[in-house]
């Protein structure tokens, strides 16, 4: 109940008060302001290293971390980035984790479910046609799972919780398809530290690709 009552003051200090009115208190959306540019370079530093590390020890313990990180360092300080500018929306930081965390996994969940099931009936061409709908569905789902609870109801407030939601997403993706393209090659694992580089970068562009090519 006192965590509930918490955000409820948050976000009502995050709602634009009415003409001729003057809130009591006007609290940031974040306390420390550009938290999202740290969060950025030492994420992007932490992720050099560890790759270095794996290059010189060649310790595929490590190929989770570097794919989680290097997936979802950009997308995370995004979502920080939006949490500055929620003034007027009636939602908090909290609200966007929330969406990023929550949501990224519902869409995963109902995505993943759902090409499985289409692949079972189709043909792979329509596969790959249908493949980009389901993903937006997906998240579409998710944004209702995440916001059917919260007041605010602006189509701004949307905007912010559907792009934290697509953010949770893409980390999510991006991770497997990271992973994949590392440890699979003709159901092969890769030994090879310079061979797992390259395809950690090429990763993440490669799963765009395929998204646009299912579109």
């Amino acid at each position: 109940m006192r965590a509930d009552s918490g955000r409820d003051a948050k976000r009502l200090g995050a709602i634009e008060p009415s003409q001729g009115t003057r809130p009591m208190t006007a609290p940031p959306a974040i306390r420390s302001p550009l938290r999202w540019r740290r969060l950025l370079i030492g994420g992007a530093v932490i992720w050099v290293l560890m790759l270095a590390a794996f290059v010189m020890t060649g310790n595929i313990a490590m190929l989770p971390a570097i794919a989680l990180i290097g997936a979802g360092v950009v997308p995370f300080a995004v979502v920080l980035r939006n949490g500055e500018r929620l003034a007027g929306t009636g939602l908090i930081l909290d609200d966007l984790l929330y969406a990023f965390l929550y949501g990224g996994a519902v869409g995963i969940l109902i995505g993943g479910f759902m090409d499985a099931e289409v692949g079972r009936h189709v043909s792979r061409r329509s596969l790959l046609l249908s493949a980009g709908l389901i993903e937006e569905a997906a998240k579409g789902v998710a944004l209702l799972v995440v916001a059917w609870r919260l007041p605010a109801r602006s189509m701004r407030a949307g905007m912010y919780l559907g792009a934290a939601v697509g953010a949770g997403f893409a980390t999510l993706e991006t991770t497997f398809y990271a992973l994949d393209g590392m440890l699979s090659s003709s159901n092969k694992l890769h030994t090879d530290a310079g061979a797992v580089l390259v395809q950690l970068v090429a990763a993440p562009s490669g799963s765009r690709l395929r998204s646009l090519a299912s579109t």
